[in-house]
Parts: structure tokens; sequence; C-alpha cells
């Protein structure tokens, strides 16, 4: 499969840039190693 984008991290701009380019028609993949939303999120 191709993107046009791949985000690496969901942290604090990971996942709100994920969501911005998807809205706009981009296919878009969002690599992440742990739990969504980075470690401030999860563990912080």
């Amino acid at each position: 499969m191709q993107y046009d984008a791949i985000v690496i991290g969901s942290g604090q701009a990971g996942k709100p840039l994920t969501f911005s380019l998807a809205d706009r028609g981009w296919s878009v993949a969002l690599i992440e190693r742990g739990e969504l939303g980075g470690s401030c999120v999860n563990s912080g």
C-alpha cells in the first residue's frame, strides 16, 4: 500500500497531524511502538 504521509509517533503533535491530513483526503499511516497518545498522556 502507498501513503501520502507516514507519521512516526502519536504524541502531542503526531495524532492531530494524522487526523488533519486524513481530513484533507490524504492516505496516512500512523506508526507508534507503544500506546497511542505518547508517554505524556499514558504515564505522565
